[in-house]
């Protein structure tokens, strides 16, 4: 299936541009509690390959080490074993709903800290 095509399916109002050989949609993800989220995903014309990178957090400064929020400086996602910011093993599909559970993993993590989110989400 075609990136484009996936992506419609999951959020049509998701905005799309193709850049140095990759599709790239942008879309904003809202958290349980209404906190706005600003994703980047990147992948191959079929959708393999695809990656996240947090656009704007509403949460600003990210003060935990990138292995307990699984964000790094530039603000990629990390959203499972083996992604880079080169290539993932993740499809589209798979990244979009991985990174929509990320954002809500995460707002949890700054309201309630470390501890408590790997009670409530033990594979954070």
């Amino acid at each position: 299936m075609r990136a484009v095509d996936t992506m419609q399916r999951l959020n049509r109002h998701a905005l799309h541009g193709s850049e140095s050989g990759h599709e790239v949609f942008i879309e904003d993800v809202r958290d349980p509690d209404g906190r706005m989220y600003r994703i980047e995903y990147r992948c191959r014309q079929d959708g393999t390959g695809a990656n996240a990178w947090v656009l704007h957090n509403p949460w600003g400064h990210d003060p935990y080490d990138y292995g307990d929020s699984h964000l790094s400086a530039s603000g990629f996602i990390c959203l499972g074993t083996g992604a880079s910011h080169d290539d993932s093993p993740f499809d589209l599909d798979t990244a979009v709903k991985r990174t929509r559970l990320w954002c809500t993993g995460y707002s949890f993590l700054r309201e309630h800290g470390l501890t408590r989110t790997r009670q409530m989400l033990p594979d954070w």
